[in-house]
């Protein structure tokens, strides 16, 4: 393996415990419809939770309201979350077999670049991919933000690996090519188990032999 790309919320940062407490009760303010609606959308994208609700619920959504309502939720959600319990040392170890560490994200670029900033993390991600940076529609579960990072790094699909906690993030990691990890540490009941491997939590991540594997084999050769 050549790089190791994180999911963003979740996963980087607590703040999926933040969005579960308000995200659910705002969206059925803008769509009541909502209210009877038992299935899952984390993972997604704001633009593709809008059309989504847009198509299934609520076709006279108004574009600026919902997108006024997801900036005033993300607000509360990125000023109290915090960085998940290990990440730190684990984002340290990683740098010890690669320098290609990148962030594949649904959420917005802004509020991915405020969190970075707070905790001094720019410079150790070489490359940002957001929802933003595809076509609405090809966010998570779609794999356009994951072969776009692969793109940019100029390292094939095969050779990287994705860490993800959501069913949404872990179908685009896979449809993707990449060696996708799901992690549960946070107990979100998601279900990851289509992953190549579930862990639950950092240090269960084998990346010595991940990435030793790979610089054996070019050896060899």
């Amino acid at each position: 393996m050549k790089a190791f790309i994180f999911d963003f919320d979740g996963v980087i940062v607590n703040s999926e415990t933040y969005w579960q407490a308000i995200e659910r009760s705002e969206y059925e303010r803008l769509v009541p419809e909502l209210k009877t609606y038992t299935g899952n959308h984390m993972g997604m994208s704001a633009n593709d939770i809008y059309e989504w609700l847009k198509r299934d619920f609520a076709p006279t959504l108004d574009k600026k309201l919902f997108d006024d309502t997801v900036e005033k939720m993300a607000e509360k959600v990125y000023d109290n979350c915090t960085l998940t319990p290990g990440f730190m040392q684990f984002l340290e170890d990683i740098q010890l077999h690669t320098p290609h560490i990148a962030i594949g994200s649904s959420s917005n670029r802004a509020w991915i670049l405020k969190t970075l900033t707070k905790y001094n993390l720019e410079e150790k991600i070489s490359t940002l991919v957001t929802a933003e940076d595809v076509e609405i529609g090809y966010g998570k579960p779609h794999p356009a933000i994951y072969l776009r990072i692969s793109k940019q790094l100029g390292i094939e699909a095969k050779d990287c690996i994705v860490l993800e906690d959501s069913k949404n993030g872990v179908i685009a990691g896979k449809a993707a090519g990449m060696y996708t990890i799901g992690i549960t540490h946070l107990q979100n009941k998601q279900d990851v188990s289509s992953a190549d491997k579930v862990v639950k939590d950092f240090a269960e991540i084998p990346l010595a032999k991940l990435f030793t594997s790979d610089r054996l084999r070019a050896y060899e050769m």
